[in-house]
């Protein structure tokens, strides 16, 4: 194992790199060129032998080519961002649809207008719903934790889903942190040889996509939606391997009491390592969510079922709506006997740096909240 110093973009090239996909479709867009500037140079430098790289001529292209390469049985890779990511929506449904196991980096960046080259969570989110296994990172080593064990989770026989492993742009995707990248070995061992049994091929021809009776569509849509439901556990099982490999353990949440604490704060991404410094300092709980699809709703109520009052931190907005992560965590807390009281926060929209003296300030707020309900705006914009 080494110790490195790289940035958010380079711990996905690097994770790539150790995963040994056959197929890279890429197109640039900021923040997530860098991912791709990489993989093409080691391949250009012979470093990259037994992948095939390949630049497109847009991000829905970019998926369509992940989507006929996943198809044939090739272990398939490739990264995005923002806007690209809206441009290849439509296909995100067609590899979840027919239960390719697609890897993407995303590097979030605000969906305009106005243009922003900065973070928040939106694009992201937005594919909620479509089908794949979301994961979010929150600093540079679980970039790479994250994206390695994605193939892992994806190609597991009882998933067979697409996975998009996510980091927020700029703040992880152009700063360098210390990280550990396995050796090439431990990661074969790991990862193995991905082999599908339902592969297209000159001898084993098959029609993908073809239409359906609604009978027979229902069926599809049930076993994609079992599919989402086992890799709960497989989830699980990748991140105690994972454990073993590497000693770095993760959980499907990421909870950290605080004694005596009646008041805990829901983040994801890389937010959730300074909420976690103040909240230390302040004598408050935090959740950081690491999991988006499928929603852990039993570890998350059986971690915030206990406090009086949740804070959630979203760094996106829902114009009519608010916040969507908040409204996630009101579901899951709804049936609960004891139900605290949740309070939304939209913070950092677009980049705005969510500093110490920021957090602090939401703490005093969330405890404002709680004690003068009737005083205060719960739909604060930070």
């Amino acid at each position: 194992m080494n110790k490195v110093l790289i940035t958010g973009n380079a711990a996905g090239a690097w994770a790539a790199r150790l995963a040994k996909p056959q197929y890279i479709p890429t197109y640039p867009i900021t923040p997530q060129t860098e991912v791709i500037e990489t993989l093409e140079l080691w391949k250009a430098n012979g470093e990259l032998p037994d992948s095939d790289v390949h630049q497109l001529e847009s991000e829905h292209s970019v998926m369509s080519a992940a989507i006929a390469a996943s198809a044939t049985g090739s272990r398939t890779y490739t990264a995005t961002s923002s806007q690209g990511l809206l441009l290849m929506h439509e296909m995100l449904y067609i590899a979840s649809g027919n239960r390719l196991p697609i890897v993407m980096n995303n590097i979030s960046r605000g969906v305009s207008a106005p243009i922003t080259l900065w973070s928040d969570h939106n694009d992201f989110l937005g594919c909620r719903d479509t089908g794949w296994i979301m994961l979010h990172a929150k600093n540079v080593q679980e970039v790479l934790d994250f994206t390695l064990m994605a193939f892992k989770i994806a190609e597991h026989q009882d998933v067979l889903l697409p996975v998009l492993v996510n980091m927020d742009g700029y703040e992880l995707s152009y700063t360098e942190e210390t990280v550990d990248i396995p050796d090439q070995e431990n990661i074969d061992s790991f990862l193995g040889v991905y082999q599908s049994d339902h592969n297209i091929s000159p001898d084993h021809k098959l029609c993908v996509g073809a239409p359906v009776m609604a009978e027979h569509y229902s069926n599809f849509k049930i076993q994609q939606y079992k599919a989402m439901e086992n890799s709960r556990d497989v989830i699980r099982q990748v991140f105690e391997e994972w454990y073993k490999l590497t000693g770095r353990s993760y959980g499907v949440v990421d909870f950290l009491p605080s004694p005596c604490a009646t008041t805990c704060l829901v983040t994801q991404g890389s937010m959730s390592t300074t909420t976690r410094y103040v909240a230390r300092k302040n004598n408050v709980a935090t959740l950081n969510l690491p999991v988006i699809r499928p929603l852990p709703h039993k570890e998350i109520g059986a971690a915030l079922s206990g406090f009086d009052l949740v804070g959630v931190l979203d760094r996106n907005v829902m114009p009519g709506r608010g916040g969507i992560m908040v409204q996630e965590i009101k579901s899951v807390l709804y049936n609960y006997q004891k139900m605290p009281i949740i309070e939304s926060y939209i913070v950092g929209l677009g980049g705005i740096p969510q500093t110490e003296e920021k957090i602090k300030m939401i703490i005093d707020k969330v405890r404002n909240d709680f004690y003068y309900p009737n005083e205060i705006d719960f739909n604060d914009v930070v």
